[in-house]
């Protein structure tokens, strides 16, 4: 009697695939229900986070008062290193991607879409920089993750978003001056 070989060959599982919406919102222009989606319909996000931690004053702060920075928004390595200095930037996206993370695990066995709503005050700086270093720390996270796959995408509600400009340091050569 002779043994055929088995022509099935093994499968590795596909990774699941899960898209992270993360919206960057304004408290001072309503609550998360003033976040549209683009039907015009009020967003319903699966977690939010309020992003309106105190920062710390000293004698010579003043929230945002350098120019440079107030025009800024928390994309800027500037506003989170000021955010860092001032406030508890680190401890809080640290405290959320935990969080995060293992929701996003649970929320990939259902669903494919997922939205986290992020705001803070003015919806320019504080919730921006959440949204932002909250991204790169997922990233990392689920950089190796051998069942998940996570894409991020990225929604400012509150601003016009601008292109990030790099302000020169220092002063100009005597080669630029020609």
């Amino acid at each position: 009697m002779t043994m055929c070989a088995s022509t099935d060959t093994y499968r590795a599982p596909q990774k699941r695939k899960i898209t992270v919406n993360l919206h960057a919102f304004a408290y001072n222009e309503g609550s998360v229900g003033s976040i549209k989606t683009t039907r015009g319909l009020p967003l319903q996000p699966n977690s939010l986070i309020d992003a309106r931690f105190k920062l710390q004053r000293t004698r010579k702060f003043s929230k945002f008062q350098d120019v440079k920075l107030s025009n800024l928004d928390g994309r800027y390595s500037e506003v989170q290193e000021f955010l860092d200095q001032h406030g508890n930037l680190s401890r809080l996206v640290e405290f959320e991607a935990d969080q995060l993370e293992s929701r996003i695990k649970f929320w990939s066995r259902r669903w494919s879409n997922v939205h986290v709503a992020i705001g803070s005050n003015w919806g320019r700086h504080r919730a921006v920089a959440v949204q932002t270093r909250l991204a790169k720390e997922l990233q990392l996270r689920f950089a190796n993750h051998p069942d998940i796959e996570v894409d991020f995408r990225y929604y400012y509600h509150a601003f016009t978003l601008k292109p990030m400009v790099q302000f020169p340091r220092g002063h100009r050569s005597a080669e630029c001056n020609s």
